[in-house]
């Protein structure tokens, strides 16, 4: 993502969510671009009568990747 591109994300997130999502989109790219992954973002699942969300999944020949993004 190019400097121009992330001052306007910046420009519409609040801070708080901006922060998390800057560093899933850098994760996210890091992943599709270095390791070849397929990415699928922000995956809600059912667990317990409630909602579980991932953050990021990655897929290679290697494996499934399931990462936690802490910014």
């Amino acid at each position: 993502m190019s400097e121009e591109q992330f001052e306007i994300f910046e420009s519409y997130m609040p801070s708080v969510e901006k922060q998390g999502d800057v560093g899933e989109i850098v994760t996210t790219q890091a992943l599709r671009n270095d390791c070849k992954m397929k990415v699928l973002r922000n995956i809600y699942l059912p667990y317990k009568n409630r909602l579980s969300e991932i953050d990021i999944i990655g897929i290679s020949k290697l494996g499934v990747f399931v990462v936690e993004n802490k910014n």
